[in-house]
This record gives C-alpha cells, sequence and structure tokens, in this order.
C-alpha cells in the first residue's frame, strides 16, 4: 500500500474549503451552559437606565439539546425610551495588533408572549478602547440593529443581526488594544412593556479572513 498525493495540476494540490471567518474571540459565544464570560450591561446617561435580568435558558438556535442561549428580560420600568439592558464582555485584542477591521453578530428570538408597543430594538454594539481591560479612551465603535414589530414575534423563528464582510473598518484610527461586545434590547417610544429576548450563536472576528488549505490524499 502507497499513500500519495493526487495532483491537479503541475504544481502540488491545494484544497481550498472556501474563506473561513476569522478566529471567533467572543467567549461563551452559544451560550452552551450558562452565562459565563458575560456581565450584565444597562444603558446609562444621557440615555435612560435601563434595568433587567438575565438567566441561562434552555432553547437554542439549533435546537440541540447540549446547548442553550441567554435569555434577557427587559423590566417594566424604567418606560423612557432607547433604554437598553442586556449583556457584555471586554475582548482582549493585545494578540492580533494591529486590528484594522471587525465583522460582528448575533441570533436573536423574540417569543409570541409578550406586547412590543411600537416595537423593541435588538441590537449588538462594539466599542473599541486604546487600553487592555476596555479601559483608555474610546477609539470607536459600532453596531447593528433590528426593530421588530409585533407581527414579527415567533416562539421558533431565530433571526440574526451582523455587520459582516467587508465588515467595520477602524482604519485610519488607532489600533484599540481591546473591545466590549454588547447585546442588548432597546425599548422603542416611552412605555411599560416588559421585553424578553433570547440571545445564541454571537461572534466577534477581525482582521478579514483567512482561508483553510487541505490537502487531498489518494489510497492504493
Amino acid at each position: 500500500m502507497r499513500v500519495r498525493p493526487i495532483l491537479f495540476s503541475s504544481l502540488a494540490v491545494l484544497v481550498l474549503s472556501g474563506p473561513a471567518v476569522a478566529q471567533n474571540l467572543a467567549q461563551n459565544r452559544g451560550f452552551a451552559t450558562d452565562l459565563s464570560s458575560w456581565t450584565a450591561y444597562a444603558s446609562a446617561a444621557p440615555d435612560p437606565v435601563g434595568a433587567g435580568t438575565g438567566v441561562w435558558d434552555a432553547q437554542d438556535v439549533d435546537a440541540l439539546a447540549t446547548s442553550g442561549s441567554a435569555h434577557i428580560q427587559f423590566a417594566a420600568a424604567p418606560t423612557g425610551a432607547n433604554a437598553a439592558y442586556g449583556l457584555s464582555q471586554c475582548i482582549d485584542l493585545a494578540s492580533v495588533q494591529p486590528v484594522t477591521s471587525a465583522v460582528f453578530g448575533t441570533r436573536f428570538k423574540l417569543p409570541t408572549s409578550q406586547v412590543v408597543s411600537g416595537g423593541a430594538n435588538v441590537t449588538i454594539d462594539v466599542a473599541f478602547f486604546s487600553a487592555a481591560g476596555c479601559a483608555g479612551t474610546l477609539i470607536t465603535g459600532g453596531s447593528q440593529g433590528k426593530t421588530v414589530l409585533p407581527a414579527d414575534l415567533s416562539n421558533t423563528v431565530w433571526s440574526s443581526s451582523d455587520i459582516a464582510l467587508p465588515g467595520f473598518d477602524i482604519q485610519p484610527l488607532a489600533s484599540p488594544l481591546s473591545a466590549q461586545l454588547r447585546l442588548v434590547v432597546r425599548r422603542v417610544g416611552s412605555n411599560s412593556n416588559t421585553l424578553d429576548v433570547f440571545f445564541d450563536s454571537s461572534y466577534f472576528a477581525v482582521n478579514g479572513t483567512t482561508s483553510v488549505e487541505l490537502l487531498t490524499w489518494e489510497v492504493e
């Protein structure tokens, strides 16, 4: 028996699996068993202060019995428009310098058993900082949100909110050393609705794409 590489041209064979998204730097992005690596996030002045709770839930975007999601419940008060509540995590970027661009996104679901007067806005935010630990100067930030109307509520459909390729451009600004990733639900208009949203499959990656090289082999 001998093993030899298959040649598709006069040069050695390389089979590309297609461009793969660069390494996902978000920790516990699929909320497998808990909300570890994430902390509570609430809007603050000059926006209205947000309030709510966040717990792990067994509902999963891919219906996996071994995974779950983050269940955010936005409190009925305060009632001011643009108040936000959700989860955040600080991501270290020291090992990927310089940071020139970023892509980020999440999946989310708003069940039908709630009232969303005027809708509920679901947003993924990223803030880039000049120092580690999400400290120092705020260099820049980006966000992508969707307003979910009453007709869009669903117990089964997971929507997506993301900034994908070509991504969010950070050049020619200074290269950030950390980024705060936030998954939030935001009140649309002034009301006392209690808002429920489930987050899953979040991602954050920097500096474009990378290709995975695979060598194809034949056994004789």
